[in-house]
């Protein structure tokens, strides 16, 4: 799988030398072990059996403890993560370390293919300096396969429900003599999303009465490209590697925020071009220094078009001529494109004064401009607003010191850093048909420690705390020009994080199987919260600062895997209760109640069975049913007058799949069969709109010449 420089090592321990005497005393203990029994409030989610069913990344996701995935559709429909309760861009997301969007995937992170994750790690609250990135409730970091290999080629094909079809190819090859390897890997993604909702449509007298229909023009078509080449291993270089990368997608729009209403015209895409250049150093100054280094560049535009002359309903038919120069989403019919450009760099120091002492230090420059062009503007002599100069510029610092004492027993990592935050716009004043200049420079500070103790045997405690801080998202001041409109008076938000938490690994003796136990308890008191909020026109979205939140809560996973490894079952669970607790403004009059439309209680479980030498020695057959429930929650303010119609049910849903993997002596190949909502209940993540019924899907797995190993052993 594609991937640059490992970002996930300990910062206690060397980036050689060592890792090999941590193992052993581990016991074999492999990345994810490592990092999962770090200091770090992290959650660790192998992603190697996942990566063979048709589910995606947003799907793996939310089967963990502390996440909520919230879709608004099928593949390719809008995708909001919250963990512990706070969401959106308060939680950063990297690929290998460098932000999402440098990676090719500004348009989320479902949309990643989950065969290039190796696993994924979930900073809970508390993110690691070395990320560089400001961050109000956590990070998710999507680590690739970054070890070099013998030439190889990958791909996969997945069909299914909703004339759904997903196509991805990956090939290596790796020079040891030379250090030089060269990936590239390809996606394609394509679905109608054409299933049933349940809908109120006017008959011949105007009357509302219940259907039964297919969404029409929900459609997804999205593709992409990633090419890297580098040396590794090298006496002065861990790694030098350069990425390229091209993304494309293309999505239409069926309905209003609600599903009262259906368009059959709207559309909007994104289109993204750019590339990255790391550097990792051996180690120097009498191996105690190491220096890593990434510069990107990225380049998107975003489409949107709704200039429909027609009204459409549910059944797609036209039902009126609109007056010239309307829109289906609003008064004003738009085609407009907007281009962001965006430069990121990070730097950073490490120095091992003793295999047990790190310091490092990282600074990172974040830099994004962004300009459009809407092309139906109703006269030429005005100024188009779109068209006008916006930036952000924000810089993020950050020093460490880790430390292990006590035969590794206890580790310890305190830190502080610091963020500029500089917006600039030239926003245009439609009245006057003038240009106002907007600038204004924030100074923010944060700080944190991280403690483990080990006590006995694979037995963890854990305790960190970070006063953490977060600087506004273009889209979130800006808009996007499509479904949120601008806030350019959106202040810089902070939270004081609290976690305390316990984890045990392989606990059982042998003969009884593997256990593995883990429950965090954490706190959230976030400042100047931004939050999504009802815009005034009832049609679009708009960011607002809410003074102060409070989140409290609990979660934790269980999970057992028999001997020789053919039963495991999982469960886990989370409840949280996130509520404003502003005194004064605009959110007083809802003050203890909790935050809108963010599930407070939900659970998942899974059981898998494994049976191998099923039809040739070689082979194995897994079976794995999954389950998921969320407890109702409100989609607006839960005040005493709340309305039975703003409530989000309570929802239980099954799925299950089958794969069926053959392995050779230079190759493996997977059959995957998956059924998703068994039961074909109806469920929402969002207040009103209706995710897809009981769906099938095949997908099959080929690798050749790749790292293969029999799947009975």
């Amino acid at each position: 799988m594609l991937g640059l420089s490992a970002t996930n090592t300990v910062l206690a321990e060397p980036p050689t030398g060592v890792e090999s005497a941590v193992e052993v005393r581990v016991r074999g203990a492999s990345n994810s072990e490592r990092v999962r029994a770090s200091a770090q409030a992290v959650k660790v989610i192998d992603t190697t059996e996942d990566a063979r069913r048709s589910a995606d990344l947003g799907e793996v996701l939310a089967r963990t403890e502390g996440i909520s995935i919230q879709r608004s559709g099928g593949l390719g429909s809008d995708t909001r993560l919250s963990l512990h309760g706070l969401r959106g861009d308060q939680i950063r997301v990297f690929m290998d370390g460098v932000p999402l969007e440098l990676s090719g995937f500004g348009l989320g992170l479902a949309t990643v293919p989950l065969a290039w994750a190796q696993r994924i790690e979930v900073y809970r609250g508390v993110v690691p300096v070395r990320f560089g990135a400001d961050a109000l409730g956590g990070a998710i970091d999507i680590v690739t396969d970054q070890k070099p290999a013998q030439t190889s080629l990958s791909g996969f094909y997945a069909t299914g429900a909703f004339d759904t079809h997903q196509l991805g190819v990956e090939g290596r090859t790796y020079d040891a003599a030379h250090g030089v390897y060269v990936r590239a890997a390809t996606f394609f993604d394509t679905t109608e999303n054409d299933y049933v909702v349940d809908v109120r449509v006017p008959d011949q007298l105007g009357r509302l009465r219940a259907a039964r229909v297919p969404r029409f023009h929900d459609g997804y078509r999205a593709g992409g490209g990633v090419l890297e080449a580098g040396v590794v291993s090298r006496p002065w270089a861990r790694r030098l590697a350069l990425r390229l990368f091209g993304t494309r997608f293309d999505k239409e729009l069926q309905h209003n925020i609600d599903m009262s209403v259906p368009y059959g015209a709207v559309s909007y895409g994104q289109a993204a071009l750019g590339g990255t250049l790391r550097y990792d150093s051996p180690l120097l100054v009498y191996d105690k220094l190491a220096i890593e280094a990434v510069v990107g560049f990225g380049r998107r535009a975003l489409d949107f078009e709704d200039k429909a002359r027609w009204t459409y309903d549910w059944f797609g038919a036209r039902v009126s001529e609109r007056s010239r120069g309307t829109g289906e989403t609003s008064n004003f019919a738009s085609d407009l494109t907007q281009w962001d450009n965006r430069l990121f760099a990070r730097a950073g120091l490490s120095y091992y004064f003793a295999p047990s002492h790190t310091a490092r230090w990282v600074s990172a420059l974040d830099w994004t401009r962004r300009d459009g062009e809407e092309r139906l503007r109703a006269r030429a002599d005005r100024l188009d607003p779109l068209s006008s100069r916006r930036q952000i510029m924000q810089l993020t610092s950050g020093l460490e010191y880790a430390l292990r004492v006590l035969d590794q027993r206890v580790e310890n990592s305190l830190f502080g850093k610091y963020f500029l935050f500089q917006p600039s716009a030239d926003q245009v004043d439609t009245f006057e048909n003038a240009v106002r200049q907007l600038d204004q420079s924030t100074h923010r500070f944060g700080a944190g420690d991280a403690v483990r103790l080990r006590m006995v045997d694979q037995w963890y405690a854990k305790l960190s705390y970070e006063y953490a801080a977060r600087l506004p998202r273009a889209d979130e001041i800006f808009g996007d020009g499509a479904t949120i409109v601008p806030n350019l008076e959106l202040s810089p938000e902070s939270s004081h994080n609290a976690n305390l938490g316990m984890l045990a690994q392989r606990v059982l003796p042998e003969e009884l199987g593997e256990l593995w136990f883990e429950a965090t308890g954490f706190l959230r008191h976030s400042e100047n919260m931004i939050a999504d909020m009802m815009a005034q026109d009832l049609r679009h979205l708009v960011y607002r600062n809410v003074s102060d939140v409070r989140t409290i809560g609990v979660d934790g996973t269980l999970s057992w895997l028999s001997p020789g490894q053919w039963l495991g079952v999982r469960a886990n669970a989370t409840w949280q209760d996130m509520r404003n607790r502003s005194d004064d403004g605009v959110f007083a009059p809802f003050a203890r109640y909790r935050m809108p439309n963010r599930p407070w209680l939900f659970a998942n479980a899974s059981l898998a069975l494994r049976v191998p030498g099923l039809g040739t020695p070689n082979a194995v057959l897994r079976f794995v049913w999954n389950t998921r429930y969320v407890h109702e929650f409100w989609a607006s303010w839960e005040t005493s007058e709340r309305d039975d119609r703003h409530l989000v049910p309570s929802q239980l849903t099954h799925a299950l799949g089958l794969v069926y993997t053959v392995v050779g002596a230079s190759f493996r190949i997977d059959f995957a069969f998956d059924l998703s909502n068994l039961t074909d209940a109806r469920v929402a993540d969002v207040l009103g709109i209706q995710k897809p019924g009981r769906a099938a899907f095949f997908k099959i797995n080929v690798c050749w010449a790749c790292s293969v190993s029999s799947d009975n052993s």
